[in-house]
């Protein structure tokens, strides 16, 4: 019929001899119902097929995100972040649903953990330059110049600690590394370099370019004859102390040296019988030296082995006043340029000792100590309550201010040539000392540099030299 579709009407035949005897069954039948049906059934099931295909995909994407792209790009940021700046501490993150990206992850932070520890600060630019880069690891490059200052600590007589303490002797040094190594850490330094008895620590950025800076622009502005209100210079009442760059690493010497004192654990090693044997009495003492100066930072080495160091006297210079302690008999020493990056509170509580010159024809320039008291100790656990920046300054000194300005008196006889009256001065200076000492055990007598000094002065007959500048070599 003309009003149904052609695909709604079948025609069936019934007979199989319609065409021949023209005999046969003719029937239509109108099946629309049944392709409406069949089409209503075709697109459920294309509606299903679509449900699960759009399913299946949100599935993989939402496995795929979880298990690989999001721990990929993870790993990537955590990658990227120690590419830009190496020294500073990887965030933590959630761990992952597979254990396989967990450990990765925590072999990257072990791998970027030790490279901090191992390379430190001085190596921080050859790492990023190493991470940012592609094809075979050239860590070779151009150091670049700034200012350091540098503190150098070595442990006195530790041959003979070594050969006496055998295996022992890996807990006796790291157990002083840990001391020194968290003493200036934790008062803004960092160590550098581990060398058997010694310590190489260090401080260097913005705060101490800072510091320095001020301290040229006030030299530069009293040279002129310029005045100062008392709200323009910094105040030496220990209330209004604001700690500088040069305090905290003078409080770091300060701390390791009393926490070595007070560690036992290392006072229970060195009480060793072959060592105490060898040298009676023996305790732990670390000679320091502080200097500021320029440096070359940068990584020696080749491909083979690199080690991020800094080139520069100034290093040498720290070394060698360490090594001077031994002459002076005490355990700190400061050059005057550390100590113009003191507070004025901290520069009350050091005391110039001598005129000296590093080298033949080098600037000669004032000598300094810190008299810690040969009987002050903290133990290491109680460094934070008691030894930290705002807590070794007041301390009592190993001499009194009686003392310091008799022996004043008597280094600027020594300086100016008059050495007669010096031996005097600084003998009187003993016996001052002699006699408070009995009253407080605090002070230490007598006093060591007092020594040295005159010790030096008998070698000529308390008489200067017809050459004598006011000033000596540093041994």
């Amino acid at each position: 019929p003309p009003a149904i579709r052609e695909g709604d009407y079948r025609v069936v035949f019934n007979g199989q001899q319609c065409e021949s005897a023209g005999i046969c069954t003719i029937a239509g039948f109108d099946i629309t119902s049944d392709n409406q049906l069949q089409a209503e059934y075709s697109l459920y099931l294309i509606l299903f097929v679509m449900v699960l295909l759009v399913a299946g995909v949100m599935m993989f994407n939402k496995i795929s995100m979880t298990y690989c792209i999001a721990p990929i790009d993870k790993l990537f940021n955590i990658v990227n972040h120690f590419a830009n700046d190496p020294m500073e501490k990887l965030e933590s993150f959630e761990d992952d649903t597979l254990d396989e990206l967990n450990e990765l992850e925590r072999s990257i932070r072990k791998v970027a953990s030790l490279l901090q520890v191992g390379i430190g600060l001085a190596g921080k630019d050859t790492i990023a330059r190493v991470m940012r880069s592609t094809g075979d690891i050239n860590p070779i490059a151009v150091g670049h110049k700034v200012n350091c200052l540098f503190g150098f600590a070595d442990i006195r007589q530790f041959t003979d600690a070594t050969e006496c303490l055998q295996e022992q002797v890996m807990m006796f040094t790291n157990s002083i590394g840990y001391i020194v190594h968290h003493s200036v850490h934790d008062c803004g330094g960092f160590a550098n370099k581990n060398i058997g008895d010694a310590f190489l620590v260090a401080w260097t950025g913005k705060t101490l370019e800072e510091r320095i800076k001020h301290v040229k622009m006030v030299e530069r502005n009293r040279e002129l004859g310029a005045q100062f209100s008392e709200s323009e210079l910094e105040m030496s009442a220990r209330d209004k102390w604001q700690p500088t760059v040069g305090d905290n690493a003078m409080a770091s010497l300060i701390r390791l040296t009393i926490c070595v004192r007070g560690a036992t654990h290392i006072t229970e090693l060195v009480q060793n019988e072959v060592l105490q044997r060898r040298l009676p009495g023996y305790t732990v003492r670390l000679g320091c030296g502080l200097h500021v100066g320029w440096a070359i930072e940068g990584a020696l080495g080749s491909q083979k082995k690199i080690d991020a160091t800094y080139l520069s006297p100034a290093t040498n210079i720290a070394m060698g006043l360490e090594g001077a302690t031994k002459q002076y008999g005490n355990l700190l020493l400061v050059s005057q340029a550390s100590y113009e990056l003191f507070s004025p509170f901290v520069k009350t509580k050091v005391r110039r000792i001598d005129r000296v010159f590093a080298t033949a024809g080098a600037d000669p320039f004032d000598l300094y100590t810190y008299d810690v008291p040969s009987t002050l100790s903290v133990h290491p656990d109680e460094a934070p309550t008691k030894a930290m920046v705002e807590h070794v300054f007041d301390y009592p000194l190993a001499v009194t201010e009686e003392f310091k300005k008799v022996f004043t008196k008597g280094l600027d006889f020594y300086i100016d040539g008059a050495w007669p009256i010096a031996k005097k001065t600084l003998e009187q200076a003993l016996t001052i000392l002699d006699e408070q000492a009995k009253d407080d055990k605090n002070l230490d007598s007598p006093d060591k540099p007092t020594l040295a000094l005159l010790a030096f002065m008998k070698k000529y007959d308390f008489k200067a030299p017809d050459d004598w500048e006011g000033c000596r070599e540093l041994e």
